[in-house]
């Protein structure tokens, strides 16, 4: 009996998981490209994100919230004086949309 019951708690387990991948995905935003807004300190997004869901990439590596960048809003951030990508450079990012 224990057994059976470990399958169907397993099984219930399982569909909820499932369920909340797929809602994560439907949110979720992978590689945005926006280097055609290199040059500029204020980089708008595509979608609105939910704060603090934001990661930015410049030439395949991660920024730092708070040191290279600051979220402006829900669909822009800031780089920060020092860390501003130059021409050429490749910027991309990943976030949760909140308009979904």
């Amino acid at each position: 009996m224990a057994f059976n019951t470990f399958v169907a708690y397993t099984t219930i387990l399982s569909a909820e998981v499932n369920e909340n991948f797929v809602n994560l995905r439907d949110r979720d935003i992978r590689n945005e490209d926006l280097t055609s807004q290199v040059g500029t300190t204020v980089i708008t997004t595509v979608n609105p994100y939910i704060s603090s869901s934001l990661c930015v990439y410049v030439d395949g590596v991660r920024q730092r919230k708070g040191t290279n960048y600051t979220e402006s809003s829900t669909d822009t951030f800031t780089f920060i004086a020092g860390y501003i990508p130059t021409a050429g450079a490749d910027i991309v990012v990943d976030y949760l949309r909140s308009d979904l």
